[in-house]
């Protein structure tokens, strides 16, 4: 027989919160970025390169946040069938 799956839902809840909190880290990085810069015949080059990078940055916190709610959706789906087949199974008594 196949050993049971067990989930520490702290750990899925650690790890969606570091993902957001990572999300919101590097979002904030964002607010830090220079309004002016002058690099001579390069600038163009280079503020086109930055706008890129803060663009791909964007598109990251964006997708970060959103696997962070996703980690912490499963977390909770997975506690709610967990309790649920647990009841089931037990005829609905406390077996803990």
């Amino acid at each position: 027989m196949a050993e049971p799956v067990k989930v520490d839902l702290d750990e899925v809840a650690d790890i969606a919160a570091k993902l957001k909190s990572a999300a919101g880290n590097l979002d904030a990085t964002g607010e830090t970025a220079p309004e002016w810069l002058d690099a001579g015949d390069l600038t163009e080059t280079i503020v086109g390169d930055f706008a890129h990078l803060l663009s791909n940055a964007g598109n990251l916190v964006v997708n970060m946040q959103a696997f962070g709610n996703t980690v912490a959706s499963a977390g909770n789906c997975y506690d709610t069938t967990d309790t649920a087949s647990a009841d089931s199974y037990s005829g609905g008594l406390d077996v803990n």
